[in-house]
This record gives structure tokens, C-alpha cells and sequence, in this order.
């Protein structure tokens, strides 16, 4: 009887240690990243930029007055230059594309074109998210943040 309860013990040990172990290797690999937060958006970037001007270094509201302004031209350039820069990296992908055409079979050329959509319409998605939801809404095309 004696033996037996210890057969147990070792048995309910293993299987605790087995846990533990699949746990410290198994878990990281189940687990997923934790998500990234939104990005501002341009007029969300520029009143954090105000607000945090203003408090760090103490602006009176002359001085607030003086540098709004600059703020927003600031945040104007920027999003000019992310819609060039979106435009350029599209063109180099399209290109890069019809380049790689050349060698590939009739089927991997339809490979690639799947690809490509899947991913068109995964930056239209997140682009659309960026701009706060749908198309044509506040945040939509026409809108300076587009």
C-alpha cells in the first residue's frame, strides 16, 4: 500500500511538472501581440502637440496664439508628405511587380496578382481605420486628413 501511494504522488507530480513546462513553451507561442494603439490622427497629432507644448513648457495664451499656427502648417506638411510617400512606394510595388511578371509561370502570375489585391485592400482597410471609419464621413476623402 505504501509503494502505491507514492506511484500517485510521482504520478500527479509528472503530470504538474509536464504542465508547468508545455505552459513556459506552449503559452508564448498561443499567446498574441498585444495590439499597437491607434495612431493619431493629423488633427488629433496637432492638439496633442498644442497641449503638450502648453504644459511642458508653460505657454501663456499669447505665446499659444503665436505657435498654433505653426503647429498646424506643421501637421499639414505632414500629411502631404505621407499621401507623396504612400503614392511613391505604390508606384515602386506596381512596378517591382510587372518586373517579376516577366519570369513567372501563367498560374504563379495569378499567385501574384491575389496577392497583390489581398494586400490593396488590407492598407485600404487600414487606411480607412486611420481616417475613422468609412469613406466619405467626417474623416473621409475630401477631408485635409485623408
Amino acid at each position: 500500500m505504501r509503494t502505491s501511494s507514492w506511484k500517485v504522488f510521482f504520478a500527479f507530480a509528472g503530470v504538474f511538472v509536464a504542465g508547468g513546462v508545455c505552459g513556459v513553451f506552449v503559452g508564448p507561442w498561443l499567446m498574441k501581440p498585444p495590439a499597437r494603439p491607434p495612431r493619431p490622427t493629423a488633427q488629433q497629432f496637432a492638439t496633442q502637440m498644442m497641449d503638450r507644448l502648453a504644459k511642458q513648457l508653460k505657454l501663456s495664451d499669447e505665446q499659444k496664439a503665436q505657435i498654433s499656427p505653426i503647429v498646424q502648417r506643421a501637421q499639414d506638411d505632414m500629411v502631404t508628405q505621407r499621401r507623396e510617400h504612400f503614392s511613391s512606394v505604390t508606384r515602386v510595388t506596381q512596378q517591382m511587380n510587372i518586373d517579376i511578371s516577366a519570369y513567372l509561370t501563367p498560374e504563379q502570375k495569378a499567385k501574384l496578382e491575389e496577392m497583390s489585391r489581398k494586400l490593396r485592400e488590407r492598407v485600404e482597410r487600414e487606411r480607412s481605420e486611420l481616417r475613422g471609419g468609412g469613406r466619405g464621413g467626417p474623416s473621409g476623402p475630401s477631408s485635409p486628413d485623408a
